[in-house]
Formats: C-alpha cells, sequence, structure tokens
C-alpha cells in the first residue's frame, strides 16, 4: 500500500467515524455566540448619515468615571469637568463650543434636562443627577434635520433610556468631606416644570406612492419661584443681585412626511412652529413685564440608494435656541442700575441654518463619512442672558464649519468672519 493510498483510507475512516457521531447521541453541542456591535447604524435605519442608536454592548463594554460621560457615546462629542461633580460637564460637538449645554438637547427617559432661564446659564444640562448603570440605549440626532427636536437642538439631540429591569441587584453608596466648597455668588433655583408631548402616526398611500404622516406637539411650562442672584461672603448671603418670579410657556407643534418615491429615493420634509410666552416678576419693577416669541424651522431630508450597501444622505434644518425670559423684560442692568441698550431688540429668538451632505455604507468593514457645510446666522431677537451679562444680537453673525483665520480686516469692520465658533455680541 502506498504512502497515498495509506492516508486516504485514514480519512476515509476518520470521515465515516465523523459521520456516525453526527447522527448517534454522542454529538457534542455548542452554545450559540452571540455578537452585538456597538451602534445601530445599518442601512435604513435612519434619515442622516449623523444620526442613530448606541447599544447596550457599548454602555457595558465602556468604563465610565463621571455621568455626564454618557454623553461621549455620541460620536464626536467631547465632555470635560472643568470645577467637580456639583457642576454640569461642559460640551463640544461639530465645532460647537455648547457650554454646559446651549445648543444641544438632551432627554432622559422622555423628560427634557436642559433647564431654560436658568441662573447659571440658558439651557444649562446637568447629568450628574443621573445613574449610569441604569442607560440602557442612547438615540443621538447631530444637526437641525429633525422636526420632532425643538429648542435648544441646533447642534444635535440625544435621548437617553432607562433599562425597564436589571439581571442583578445594584446598590451604590457616595460620600464627601463636610463644607467642601468655595466662596461665590449664590445662585439659587426654585422651578417646577410642568409638560406634554406626543406624535400621531399615520401610513399612507398616495398615487401608488407609499407615505408616512407624523404630527406631533410639546407643551412645557416652566414656572421659578424664583430664580436669583445673592451676594454671598462665606456662604452667608449679603444682598440680591436679582430676584425673579418667571412662568415661561412653550407650544410647539410639527408635521412631517415621509414618501417613498422609488426603490432608491426617499424624502423626509418637515415643518415646526414654536411659540414662547413669558411672564417676569422682578425684584426690579423695571424689569418686569410680559413678552411673547414664535420661531418657525424647516426640514428636509433626501435619502438615495442604498447601492453596493451604501446610502447617500443630503439634509436641511433650521435650528434655534430660545432666550433667557429675564432677558426678555430686562430695562435695568442690576448690576450697576444703568439704563439696558434695547435699539436692536425684535421680536425673536437666536436662530441657526445647517445644510448637510453625508453619506454612509456598510461592508465588511463599516465605512462612515460625513461632510458638512453649516452656514449659521444669529438673528436679532429677544436678548438673552447668560450668566449675570446681558447678551444680544446686535448684528447679523455667520457661523461657518470650515476652520478658516479671523482676518485683520473682520476685526477691524467689526464682524466675526468666518471661524470655528462666534457669539453673540455681549456687554457687562
Amino acid at each position: 500500500m502506498t504512502a497515498r493510498s495509506r492516508n486516504g483510507t485514514i480519512l476515509s475512516i476518520v470521515l465515516w467515524m465523523l459521520a456516525g457521531l453526527a447522527h448517534g447521541d454522542g454529538v457534542q453541542k455548542l452554545d450559540q455566540i452571540n455578537v452585538f456591535g456597538h451602534y445601530e447604524t445599518a442601512v435604513g435605519t435612519s434619515d442622516a448619515a449623523s444620526s442613530g442608536y448606541i447599544t447596550p454592548q457599548l454602555i457595558d463594554d465602556r468604563p465610565l468615571q463621571r455621568p455626564g460621560e454618557v454623553l461621549e457615546y455620541v460620536p464626536g462629542m467631547i465632555v470635560t469637568q472643568h470645577s467637580g461633580a456639583g457642576k454640569a460637564n461642559q460640551y463640544f460637538l461639530r465645532g460647537f463650543n455648547l457650554d454646559h449645554g446651549t445648543d444641544f438637547a438632551t432627554y432622559l427617559a422622555g423628560m427634557p434636562v436642559n433647564l431654560r432661564t436658568l441662573a447659571h446659564g440658558q439651557s444649562y444640562m446637568d447629568l450628574n443627577f443621573m445613574i449610569p448603570e441604569l442607560v440602557s440605549r442612547i438615540d443621538y440626532y447631530k444637526g437641525p434635520y429633525f422636526a420632532q427636536q425643538g429648542d435648544f437642538a441646533t447642534a444635535g439631540s440625544a435621548n437617553i433610556h432607562y433599562a425597564e429591569s436589571l439581571p442583578n441587584t445594584l446598590a451604590e453608596l457616595g460620600i464627601g468631606t463636610e463644607k467642601y466648597g468655595r466662596v461665590q455668588f449664590n445662585q439659587y433655583d426654585n422651578r417646577k416644570i410642568l409638560g406634554w408631548n406626543g406624535s400621531w402616526t399615520r401610513p399612507d398611500r398616495f398615487f401608488g406612492l407609499e407615505m408616512t404622516h407624523t404630527l406631533g406637539w410639546d407643551i412645557r411650562q416652566d414656572r421659578l419661584d424664583p430664580v436669583a442672584i445673592y451676594n454671598t461672603i462665606q456662604r452667608q448671603r449679603l444682598s440680591t443681585r436679582r430676584e425673579d418670579r418667571i412662568r415661561e410657556t412653550s407650544y410647539a407643534i410639527y408635521a412631517e412626511n415621509q414618501t417613498h418615491w422609488t426603490d432608491w429615493l426617499r424624502t423626509i420634509a418637515g415643518i415646526r412652529g414654536d411659540r414662547y410666552d413669558f411672564k417676569v416678576d422682578s425684584n426690579i419693577a423695571e424689569n418686569s413685564g410680559s413678552r411673547s416669541a414664535a420661531i418657525g424651522s424647516a426640514k428636509l431630508s433626501v435619502v438615495l440608494g442604498p447601492w453596493q450597501k451604501t446610502e447617500y444622505f443630503v439634509n436641511f434644518g433650521e435650528g434655534f435656541h430660545s432666550n433667557d425670559g429675564r432677558g426678555t423684560t430686562t430695562h435695568v442692568d442690576p448690576s450697576t442700575g444703568e439704563a439696558v441698550d434695547r435699539s436692536g431688540d425684535a421680536a425673536g429668538a437666536c436662530e441657526r441654518h445647517g445644510v448637510g451632505c453625508s453619506y454612509r455604507g456598510h461592508s465588511e468593514s463599516a465605512v462612515f463619512a460625513e461632510l458638512v457645510v453649516s452656514p449659521s446666522r444669529f438673528r436679532a431677537g429677544l436678548p438673552r442672558r447668560h450668566r449675570n451679562r446681558h447678551c444680544r444680537a446686535p448684528f447679523q453673525t455667520h457661523r461657518h464649519r470650515m476652520v478658516e483665520p479671523l482676518h485683520a480686516e473682520h476685526m477691524a469692520a467689526g464682524r466675526s468672519g468666518p471661524r470655528l465658533h462666534t457669539r453673540p455680541l455681549c456687554r457687562q
């Protein structure tokens, strides 16, 4: 018997024995292995390459040091902490310095986190109360392209979901040293938030085209009793810098239509309207009063593909953030007692525009890319209050996502020029 025939015989015997085991009781069964990705961004799951949702697998795999770091799961989001755990984080996204959340709307278990008309700053987003161990999923939306997202969602938004049940019991206790703190003026905020939001969706067909219609609404009232800033020494109040009792009520309605024109083309068109009513009762009589403002926002997304497991997106959206209620009726500077110049004011809100063009593809190795051009502008409107400063936009400025130098002629002309980030003109 040759070596080749001997090897062939041995191989036949082994295959015969394996076949017998496969039909017998001695076969070894392996446990099923499931592999979960960190992000759900499959073709057809979203209306922009900049949106998606974060799976529980990433939340389990990545350790956290601070609750606010949960938002760093959002691609491109940077979260910093510059003054201890008792203060909201600082956020950066897509070229925006979001401060403490000014242009990023966050919801936890369906409740809004951003606080408007706050003593420390407008749209203050403090996530230190959150229990990160309970987070099960995060839906993220970067850009102002989505009709359901309104106030503060200029750069984007996130919906954080809590788990409905846990596999194991969890308990944690934290303590700190007594009287830890620092001396500063005291910012006081006592508020109740009431609200109701919802949406109604109806599938439809029109001339053979598959459509989906959505109608949504959002009502919210912040009752501040009061919001105040006090002068202090060694944590003892000496005097009142400003104290206001405020009723800030907002009403929003939006409509959206999604149409499948062909197998490779679908569009999502939306429109949103927001109205704000401010009623301020200040300890400074001249700063009391009522005022209203309204703003509309248009949205349009075009989705092409998929071709070879690749989708292409073109997105347009208008975004805004509301103003601090105290700034809408301020006529006297509470620090100096001087009159506030309101010559450039109009009944509007701070508004920005964004246009995105992106593609997203999937293969053996995931490919993601996005090109965003976001020319933005501040429209002269109700004065905005940031901490203890009065801020307003007395002229139209432009924000571009391209990083370009700030030229001397721009500074001489009093214009911001194209740069990474600009703010409205503020004065002490």
